[in-house]
């Protein structure tokens, strides 16, 4: 550990920091921004750990055991980071049903769309990293098809526009139903 080594480690984490800052600024628009800034935190994290351990213990040669204990660490920190990852993206690659404040703000979109539209059923569950929004809704059994069609086109546009629908499909009914209409 030469100080010109600890000089570029220092720039490089330096440089990480700014695109970690940078990458978090997009985090909420991209989930590769998100991806992105996620990667640049485990690397200042890891990279800092490593400078400082691996420093210590060349300027303190009697301490010669806090380098690997240092990189025993950053091992444990780095598998517990992709792990806490992984665990998040396995649970909305099988579906997981979206939380109780996205189905209301759902449920409210289609509550003021039409005046003469009822919500019968919402389903929105995990589609990615965003939303797949099943909506069943009821109109006029007098109303035509073609009356129909357009205000349930244009409630699923109006819920596709939202940020976390990745798509929304409408069914249109002319009453509700007790039952399940589909396979269970």
């Amino acid at each position: 550990m030469e100080p010109v080594t600890i000089g570029i480690m220092l720039v490089a984490v330096g440089v990480k920091v700014c695109l970690y800052l940078y990458s978090s600024t997009l985090a909420g628009i991209s989930g590769t921004a998100e991806a992105l800034a996620e990667d640049h935190r485990n690397d200042i994290m890891t990279n800092s750990f490593s400078v400082i351990s691996s420093t210590f213990a060349h300027y303190y040669p009697k301490a010669w055991v806090v380098d690997p204990i240092g990189a025993i660490l950053i091992s444990c920190l780095i598998f517990y980071n992709w792990l806490h990852v992984g665990m998040d993206h396995a649970s909305k690659i099988v579906g997981l049903s979206a939380p109780p404040e996205t189905l209301e703000t759902i449920t409210e979109l289609a509550g003021n769309h039409h005046t003469q539209l009822e919500l019968d059923i919402i389903r929105a569950y995990h589609f990615g990293p965003n939303f797949l929004v099943e909506l069943e809704v009821v109109l006029p059994s007098e109303m035509s098809v073609k009356e129909a069609h357009d205000i349930a086109l244009g409630l699923q546009q109006k819920v596709e526009m939202q940020s976390f629908v990745e798509r929304c499909f409408v069914h249109v009914d002319y009453q509700t139903r007790g039952y399940n209409e589909h396979k269970i």
